[in-house]
């Protein structure tokens, strides 16, 4: 089944926190238990949901832990999603009934600009008019992705999900793709058209904001990752998208992650950059549930 681009899009920041340059080596904690759950060894990987053929191989270090681990914690293992569920969900919550339309919501420049970017990929102005505004600003991140270069199907969650085939080890999905499309849809109307037209009023910046992000990636830099991913969506007023699309992800995550450390001694939890870092990152919540963690990379 071809991958479906719209799991795991969130906004034009969560796609920058998430793509790779060639040579960047990534980011990947190593945690071990204690007390109760002494023997736990969880690797974590800030997975790129987007990427290129240049930024492979993957580094020594990643092979290792995945080559350690018993079990894989993936967001979502879309190697097993059902398209026909998947197909019917998306029409369900993204697309207006007949008689409702896009157009009537966006001002005139808007719905200009957003024709204009996704009649670059041969949609047309009544299935644009049809889209709800968060399937209209995920469509947009996608089609940016791919004017640069970058292919969902180079991520390095796919890849090595695809590597299970070979190199079989359970896999365990960390959430639905209902859960993850909730966050979006739940945003009420007004919310979804600020995403929107934020997404648009954006396109010129994305190049440079893309470079900032490279920068950090090839550093390693945890913190100012957190801190970009922040401003773009707190600093353009969009709190409730932030607290939904990262801390209660965070929250959630980290709690499935916890229960399967209980029950397996060496996990491999790979998850956009995005979730691990920060104050409600996985990585301080592992500390706070009394791990030691190292950077590995």
């Amino acid at each position: 089944m071809r991958y479906p681009r719209f799991v795991r899009l969130g906004s034009m920041a969560v796609l920058l926190c998430l793509t790779l340059s060639a040579r960047a080596q990534g980011i990947l904690y190593r945690a071990e238990g204690s007390a109760g759950l002494a023997g736990s060894e969880i690797y974590l990987l800030g997975s790129v949901h987007y990427g290129r053929d240049d930024m492979y191989p993957l580094p020594a270090q990643v092979d290792a832990a995945f080559d350690a681990a018993q079990v894989m914690l993936v967001e979502i293992d879309i190697l097993n999603l059902d398209s026909a569920q998947v197909g019917k969900l998306m029409a369900e919550r993204g697309y207006y009934p007949p008689g409702d339309s896009l157009q009537r919501r966006l001002q005139p420049a808007h719905w200009e600009r957003l024709t204009s970017v996704l009649g670059k990929v041969g949609m047309n102005e009544a299935l644009i008019a049809r889209m709800r505004p968060w399937m209209a600003a995920i469509t947009i991140v996608d089609v940016l992705a791919r004017e640069q270069g970058l292919s969902a199907e180079r991520g390095i969650d796919l890849h090595l999900l695809q590597r299970t085939r070979s190199r079989p080890k359970t896999i365990v999905s960390l959430e639905t793709l209902d859960s993850q499309l909730r966050v979006f849809w739940e945003l009420d109307p007004d919310q979804q058209v600020q995403y929107l037209t934020g997404e648009l009023e954006r396109l010129d910046e994305s190049q440079h904001v893309l470079a900032d992000m490279i920068e950090l990636w090839k550093r390693g830099d945890g913190p100012g990752i957190d801190a970009l991913l922040h401003q773009s969506m707190v600093g353009r007023g969009l709190d409730s998208l932030y607290e939904r699309l990262i801390v209660q992800r965070n929250r959630d995550m980290l709690a499935a992650v916890l229960e399967h450390a209980r029950a397996h001694e060496r996990l491999l939890v790979v998850v956009g950059v995005g979730h691990l870092v920060g104050k409600t990152g996985l990585v301080e919540g592992l500390r706070q549930a009394g791990f030691e963690v190292e950077k590995q990379l």
